[in-house]
């Protein structure tokens, strides 16, 4: 006997399950939402440790005498102080959004995160300025250049973690939509 083959294929269509497919099924989404919470915990971790800075460094300030008090730090403290609070509030609400998978709060987030990206941008760019036009009228050059140098560092760190967050964030979100969209098919 002898079979005749076929090199035909036949369509591959999806199998229809009684259950939807969640998002903790999808392995794309899984992969993405854990590297954004990765991302999203170190950038907590480091706020955290700049509240605790802009914290200890208000502390002092608030314990010396009234009259050794140069008053532009108190207020330079009290606003690190308040940022590194909001710092913390934003990513724990972006760590929420992404664990609960919600797409629209997340958008939302990140957006933030863009905005984010140029603030960070206009504040390196005039700290550097500022400090390169002090060193210059003053005799610590090599100082203004290493404060300049580590300045750059850290905000390069951050900026690094910002952006990661947005583009995951993105991700996710564009993620989660095409699965809400298939699950409705």
């Amino acid at each position: 006997m002898s079979y005749a083959t076929t090199n035909e294929k036949a369509p591959i269509s999806p199998m229809q399950s009684s259950q939807p497919m969640g998002f903790n099924d999808n392995r794309e989404i899984r992969r993405t939402r854990t590297i954004l919470i990765v991302v999203l915990v170190i950038q907590l971790i480091l706020s955290i440790i700049y509240l605790i800075q802009q914290s200890v460094y208000l502390t002092r300030y608030n314990n010396m005498s009234y009259d050794m008090r140069d008053h532009t730090s108190g207020t330079l403290y009290t606003a690190g102080v308040i940022g590194g609070v909001i710092s913390i509030v934003y990513v724990i609400l972006f760590l929420i959004f992404v664990t609960l998978h919600l797409r629209i709060p997340i958008l939302v987030v990140t957006w933030l995160g863009v905005i984010q990206l140029i603030f960070i941008g206009a504040v390196l760019v005039i700290t550097v300025l500022t400090i390169l036009a002090s060193t210059i009228t003053t005799t610590y050059i090599v100082g203004g250049f290493v404060a300049s140098i580590i300045i750059i560092v850290v905000v390069g760190i951050s900026s690094i973690l910002v952006i990661l967050s947005v583009f995951f964030g993105f991700k996710l979100s564009k993620l989660l939509k095409a699965q809400e969209n298939y699950q409705m098919v």
